[in-house]
């Protein structure tokens, strides 16, 4: 089936850009469209699993925060939230969100990827959920993700961490009454075999069909991690697995983990 014809509404240049740009305004709308159910459960089961580690008051940096399906929440509940997003229209979304909220909340920011984030071990959780470490394609971005992450963590704090199974880098078509969405996900040819994991080309067209029609082409670059290279890694920045709760979030496809950062960590 072809993508309907878009005579009226807007359209998005092509090319490849930072992900989610072209439809940061159209995100929630298009996830909420196409995984409804499956996506609010996911967000209820991350938010209770943090729950049971953060304490009251706690410090959280959100890796990857998107428009804030996590953060805003995590606020409500009083939790010192600081959302991380290199996206600068997703992040954009996020701020406008909070500042609807009927009651205030606080949420600071950083446009940035998660390699760049200086941390100085101000936090007591912190998060890389909903298949972010995907967007890091390179080993040495990898490598700096990690310590990036651990830098941010207190001894002894806490890293929630996703990481999507090989079936979810597959190509899929959704046509429901809001979205029709083609989503196009090919394997890098020319990559260098001795790279672990696989990389992927994410190419997508969207046509919203309502409130009003939009359309928008995303494409980026992407790539599976072996959840034994993502540890192995991890545990060179002195974070260690203590919690594996794949079982629980077996819908997601993906591997879930949490770390803690150890009392002597490397350099």
């Amino acid at each position: 089936m072809s993508a309907p014809e878009n005579p009226q509404g807007t359209v998005t240049p092509r090319g490849l850009t930072r992900p989610h740009d072209t439809w940061a305004e159209w995100y929630d709308v298009v996830y909420d469209a196409c995984f409804g159910d499956t996506f609010a459960w996911l967000t209820e089961a991350t938010l209770n699993t943090v729950l049971t580690k953060a304490t009251a008051g706690a410090r959280i940096v959100d890796f990857g925060a998107g428009t804030g399906r996590l953060a805003i929440p995590l606020a409500r509940l009083g939790f010192r939230v600081h959302a991380v997003e290199p996206s600068g229209p997703m992040l954009s979304q996020l701020v406008a969100k909070s500042a609807r909220e009927a009651d205030p909340i606080a949420i600071t920011t950083d446009q940035l990827d998660i390699q760049s984030f200086t941390g100085r071990g101000e936090f007591d959780v912190a998060l890389c959920v909903f298949t972010v470490l995907i967007y890091v394609t390179t080993v040495p971005e990898l490598r700096a993700a990690l310590k990036a992450m651990s830098d941010a963590l207190r001894p002894g704090g806490l890293l929630l961490i996703d990481l999507p199974d090989p079936s979810v880098f597959e190509s899929f078509t959704a046509d429901t009454k809001d979205v029709f969405r083609i989503v196009r996900i090919t394997r890098d040819p020319r990559e260098a075999q001795t790279e672990p994991g696989t990389g992927f080309t994410f190419d997508e067209e969207t046509l919203i069909k309502a409130p009003h029609l939009h359309r928008y082409h995303d494409r980026f670059p992407v790539r599976f991690w072996p959840p034994e290279v993502v540890r192995e890694y991890a545990s060179e920045y002195g974070l260690a697995v203590i919690e594996d709760l794949s079982s629980e979030f077996s819908p997601a496809a993906s591997t879930y983990w949490w770390l803690e950062k150890q009392a002597h960590t490397p350099v």
